[in-house]
């Protein structure tokens, strides 16, 4: 770990390819640092795949579900992070980081009523979020939706001016 510390990721792939290859219980830890490298090396390929083993193991982890779909969007492969940022508000409901993504993804797409949807979703959970009004006043600009278009501008200008 401390060579991704130093962001040395090419050795620190050696590393965790060989204590992989060499340990007889595969931990999800292994691979997590694995993808971890490929992703410090912006290999975000490598880093799904990695992510994917971990998730062989441990099929309901919330986080690698959100670590996975990151990757996904790196490479513009919406569909499959939309699918995995999904997934993660399947097991757990009130996780903000799956309907934000989701919301991101849907904004990429131009599916601004979807998008507005999720914004508002995450905003239920934190409304106290300059980003997230700021995005979803974006998408109701879109829509032509004026007035909820600038409650969302209106309420991103209080949160920075405090």
């Amino acid at each position: 770990l401390t060579l991704m510390k130093l962001r040395k990721y090419s050795e620190a792939l050696v590393t965790f390819r060989a204590a992989i290859s060499k340990s007889e219980n595969k931990s999800i830890k292994y691979y997590t640092n694995l993808a971890q490298a490929y992703e410090g090396l912006e290999n975000f390929g490598e880093a799904i795949e990695a992510y994917t083993e971990c998730l062989t193991l441990e099929p309901d982890n919330k986080e690698i579900f959100l670590k996975r779909a990151v990757a996904f969007s790196e490479l513009e492969k919406d569909e499959e992070a939309l699918a995995d940022f999904r997934r993660v508000i399947e097991i757990e409901e009130t996780c903000r980081e799956g309907f934000m993504g989701c919301a991101s993804v849907y904004f990429n797409l131009k599916e601004f009523k979807k998008s507005a949807d999720m914004f508002e979703r995450a905003l239920e959970l934190d409304g106290i979020d300059y980003f997230t009004h700021n995005r979803a006043a974006e998408c109701y600009k879109f829509l032509a939706q004026t007035e909820e278009q600038l409650k969302h501008t209106h309420r991103a200008s209080e949160i920075i001016s405090k």
